[in-house]
């Protein structure tokens, strides 16, 4: 058995990907993505579990010491929908956090 560190698992999961594309896709900065995946610098933890779910994987699959964790990439199609999905529900959730606690006037 092939025995790989995070950094190469997150290496070959993104092999055939363009980094621009799927740093825009994730919110971070190609140079972030860069970093974390070449240089091996361990993200956090917000930044870990979002490049995971647009690998259609999971934290403890790429970062943990699953031994027979299956890494399956999905397609570019899914991972795109994926995280489309998630920023607009993050973009929900801001709108209606910042709705709370504001009071309307009455005259």
């Amino acid at each position: 058995m092939l025995c790989m560190d995070w950094a190469e698992r997150l290496s070959l999961l993104l092999s055939e990907r363009n980094y621009a594309a799927v740093a825009r896709k994730l919110g971070f900065t190609k140079n972030r993505l860069y970093t974390i995946v070449k240089e091996r610098s361990c993200p956090n933890a917000i930044d870990a579990v979002k490049l995971c779910r647009y690998l259609g994987t999971t934290v403890e699959a790429i970062f943990g010491d699953e031994p027979g964790a299956i890494l399956k990439s999905p397609t570019r199609e899914e991972a795109g929908e994926r995280a489309l999905a998630e920023t607009g529900a993050e973009r929900e959730q801001e709108k209606k956090s910042k709705g709370r606690g504001r009071r309307k006037r009455t005259g």
